[in-house]
C-alpha cells in the first residue's frame, strides 16, 4: 500500500510540476505578449512625446529669444528709417518742371541771378539717364559757391560735372559761372 500511494504522490508531483511550468510558462508569455504588446508601444509612444515636448522647448527658447530681440530690431528699424529718409531717391521721370523749381528756390538762397538755362540731350548710361543741364548765373563767388552746394545737397540726385567761373568786377568778387549739372532718373523702371 505504501507503494502504490507512492506511486500516486510522484504522479501527482510530476502532475504539479508539469501544471507549475505550464503556468510558468503561459506567465512568461503573458508577460512577453504585455512586454511587447502594450509596454513597449507605449515606451515608445512616451519617448516620441518627450522627444517631441522637448523640440518644443528648444523652439520656444529659440521664439523667447526672437522676442527679446524684437525691441532692438525695432530700434533699428527706426534708425534705418530715419537714415533713409536723408537718402537722394532717384525718380522714374526727368521731372523737369520739380527740378526747375528747386534750382529757383536754390539761386534765391543762394543770392545770385539766373542768366540763361539751356537742357542738354538725356542719354542712358546703365541703369539709368541721366540728363544734362546748363546753368549761366551771376553773383559774388561765396553765393556762387553756395550755390553749387545747394545744388549738391538737392532731395533728388544731383551732380555739378563741369564749371567755368570767370571774374566780372574784381572790386565787389562778382563772378560768372557756367555749371553744367547732371539729373539723374530712373528711366523705363
Amino acid at each position: 500500500m505504501n507503494e502504490p500511494t507512492n506511486n500516486r504522490l510522484t504522479q501527482q508531483i510530476q502532475a504539479y510540476a508539469k501544471t507549475q511550468y505550464a503556468l510558468a510558462g503561459a506567465s512568461l508569455l503573458v508577460l512577453g505578449l504585455f512586454y511587447f504588446g502594450v509596454y513597449r508601444p507605449q515606451d515608445m509612444q512616451v519617448s516620441e512625446i518627450n522627444r517631441q515636448i522637448d523640440a518644443k522647448k528648444m523652439e520656444l527658447e529659440t521664439a523667447k529669444t526672437q522676442t527679446n530681440k524684437l525691441p532692438q530690431i525695432t530700434r533699428e528699424l527706426t534708425q534705418l528709417r530715419a537714415r533713409l529718409a536723408g537718402i537722394k531717391h532717384l525718380p522714374t521721370t526727368p521731372d523737369l518742371g520739380s527740378f526747375l523749381h528747386d534750382i529757383d528756390q536754390a539761386i534765391q538762397r543762394a543770392g545770385v541771378h539766373k542768366k540763361i538755362t539751356e537742357p542738354g540731350v538725356a542719354h542712358r548710361d546703365g541703369l539709368y539717364a541721366v540728363e544734362p543741364i546748363k546753368f549761366s548765373i551771376q553773383g559774388d563767388f561765396n553765393s556762387v559757391a553756395w550755390f553749387v552746394r545747394e545744388v549738391e545737397d538737392m532731395q533728388r540726385i544731383t551732380r555739378v560735372s563741369d564749371i567755368d567761373i570767370k571774374s566780372v568786377d574784381t572790386q565787389r568778387g562778382s563772378v560768372d559761372a557756367t555749371l553744367l549739372v547732371n539729373i539723374y532718373y530712373a528711366e523705363g523702371t
